[in-house]
């Protein structure tokens, strides 16, 4: 890799860092995993911390199953809908004949979807025992489905769509409706080192380095992405000179955004078929069953010299003790994953050099106001943006920002998000 990091284990296009994650209950989310902390216990501290240690291999493992058991669960599906086609009449069962040959293809793009599944296993070693865990899935195909929830499944098969909005030229509107905003907002207060001024737009061109004579003279701004998924928005900042940091919590995000940035060179390496096993609100077959080709640029061609890292944990966690040695913090889609949002604001106030700036780009959909027996703290955007000024903020920038998650662009369904964009300025 041409990237490189102050710490962490090198992973290809981006060096990765660990931190301890902690699982629970899960609570909604758009693709990834959001869990509260298990509650506390009276045992000792080394006890707790093996407990943790066995309840994170526990989930590791169960998200691990819920990717090898995507062909299997997907299959069965289809599987239904063949019955459902085989119960009709036999007049009604000739006039939609031709969904046969839709069967039969549907059944080779979700083959083609399980090699990229195991591709990206294979390029990993997670623990003792994942290989021998591969091989006996990989042998009894209906192994892993009755030991993962459908949450976890549900995930799995979203991770794919993410793919779709992060790593492929049908994914740039989306992306650029909310990344673009958010990377202009920090050019504008902290020019690329870059004399060329970096990469234009997060749809470049493959072969792109999007940048020439970085000035070495200058220090470098230090950005930090919470919640940066399959790292698309971080990889974009380093290429344009930042010291850029993904942080992700989801171990369905980190294994996909590892197996990018780490073992897809080339751009279009690999083709997937993200909408496969979405069956309302087609406008056409193909549709469904269209390849979509990944990534669009290489994550290799990163500039040399580039500072691009992720960081695997809780983002309280993981930057709790920062204590005025972040530039910005770019929030995109994230705030809402908050089950207190003021620990948020305290966490990148803490974080933020005098002067600093946090830009976000996103929606209120608080993934825990639904739990119940846990807490959530929702607020609305006039009470949020007053606790933001509270908490040592000058606001520089407001607009709503209109974009979809993970959608389908061809589908007859989309959610639109008025998304909240805002520039902050710490101020004390």
């Amino acid at each position: 890799s041409s990237s490189s990091s102050s710490s962490g284990d090198s992973v290809g296009g981006a060096a990765m860092s660990g931190a301890k994650k902690r699982r629970g209950k899960k609570a909604k989310s758009r693709g990834g995993d959001a869990s509260p902390a298990p509650r506390a216990t009276s045992a000792s501290p080394r006890a707790v911390a093996e407990d943790e240690e066995i309840l994170e291999h526990r989930h590791l493992q169960e998200v691990v199953l819920s990717f090898m058991c995507y062909r299997q669960r997907a299959l069965n599906e289809l599987a239904v809908t063949a019955s459902r086609i085989g119960s009709l009449s036999p007049e009604h069962t000739a006039r939609v004949a031709f969904l046969a040959d839709a069967l039969r293809d549907a059944r080779m793009a979700i083959d083609v979807n399980a090699q990229f599944i195991h591709a990206m296993l294979s390029a990993q070693q997670l623990y003792e025992g994942y290989d021998e865990l591969l091989e006996i899935v990989t042998a009894n195909p209906g192994f892993a489905a009755g030991r993962v929830s459908h949450d976890n499944a549900s995930k799995a098969e979203s991770t794919l769509k993410q793919l779709v909005r992060d790593w492929s030229e049908e994914g740039a509107p989306e992306r650029n409706a909310a990344y673009q905003p958010v990377i202009d907002a920090i050019r504008a207060r902290f020019p690329s080192p870059y004399a060329d001024g970096g990469s234009t737009r997060s749809g470049g061109e493959a072969g792109e380095s999007g940048s020439e004579g970085f000035d070495e003279e200058r220090e470098r701004v230090r950005v930090i992405v919470p919640g940066s998924g399959l790292g698309r928005l971080v990889f974009e900042l380093a290429r344009l000179g930042y010291a850029a940091q993904g942080n992700e919590f989801s171990y369905h995000m980190l294994l996909a955004s590892q197996f990018v940035l780490n073992s897809l060179d080339t751009a279009r390496a690999v083709v997937v078929h993200p909408f496969v096993t979405t069956r309302s609100n087609l406008r056409a077959r193909a549709d469904q069953l269209r390849a979509v080709a990944v990534p669009d640029v290489s994550p290799f061609t990163i500039p040399p010299g580039a500072q691009f890292s992720m960081a695997a944990g809780d983002f309280l966690e993981v930057y709790g003790d920062e204590d005025g040695s972040v530039d910005v913090f770019a929030t995109v889609f994230f705030i809402d994953t908050a089950r207190n949002i003021l620990d948020y604001i305290d966490t990148i106030a803490r974080g933020l050099k005098p002067g600093g700036m946090w830009v976000n780009c996103g929606p209120l959909l608080y993934h825990f106001a639904e739990m119940h027996g846990f807490l959530s703290i929702e607020l609305a955007w006039d009470e949020l943006r007053r606790v933001i000024e509270d908490s040592g903020f000058r606001f520089e920038a407001e607009s709503i920002v209109e974009c979809t998650y993970a959608c389908n662009p061809n589908s007859m369904l989309a959610n639109v998000y008025h998304a909240q964009f805002f520039v902050a300025v710490k101020t004390r």
